[in-house]
């Protein structure tokens, strides 16, 4: 049986190490983030990508129909997205999201 306890206790933890780590890339005079923070992110997001490469091997003897995205509407713009999109997800949903990015955005 899935432990949902244990998995929203694992994603709030994994949050909380994140936050902590961006308040460190805060300029403390000017709130804003340093160049650190942007290679910091670059870090996170790629990880996040290769999870969902490997979350997508593992499901999709039974789930090849399921759809996975991942979009930071602030940081990621289109482009990146349908990469993201393509590396997860078969050819033909690509090119479908690809074709309609701005509706799914």
């Amino acid at each position: 049986m899935f432990d949902y306890e244990k998995f929203e206790n694992d994603v709030v933890r994994q949050m909380t190490a994140v936050f902590h780590r961006w308040t460190v890339f805060t300029n403390s005079d000017t709130y804003e983030y340093t160049e650190q923070f942007d290679e910091h992110c670059d870090k996170i997001i790629e990880h996040c990508k290769n999870a969902l490469i490997r979350f997508r091997q593992v499901i999709n003897k039974d789930h090849s129909d399921v759809l996975l995205t991942f979009n930071i509407r602030e940081y990621l713009d289109g482009d990146e997205r349908t990469e993201i999109f393509q590396a997860i997800n078969d050819e033909d949903a690509s090119e479908e999201y690809a074709e309609h990015i701005e509706d799914y955005a």
